[in-house]
């Protein structure tokens, strides 16, 4: 039985490799627009439910990064 996802995924280094720029399957996006009278700031936000189903269309990029155990 494998472990649970805590003890597989190491998530310090998954934070590192999105914060580099590495993408992955199973995203969910969003783009946010606000105005405050003088400047207009876009954010676009990118998360990941790191889930089995997660891991499973993305476990041989997560074995090359280093990030599932």
């Amino acid at each position: 039985m494998r472990g649970g996802l805590k003890d597989r995924i190491d998530a310090e280094n998954l934070a590192k490799a999105v914060e580099m720029g590495e993408e992955f399957l199973e995203k969910d996006k969003k783009v946010e627009i606000s105005f405050d009278g003088s400047e207009i700031v876009i954010t676009k936000i990118i998360s990941y439910a790191i889930t089995e189903e997660f891991v499973e269309e993305n476990e041989k990029k997560l074995k090359k990064l280093g990030i599932l155990k």
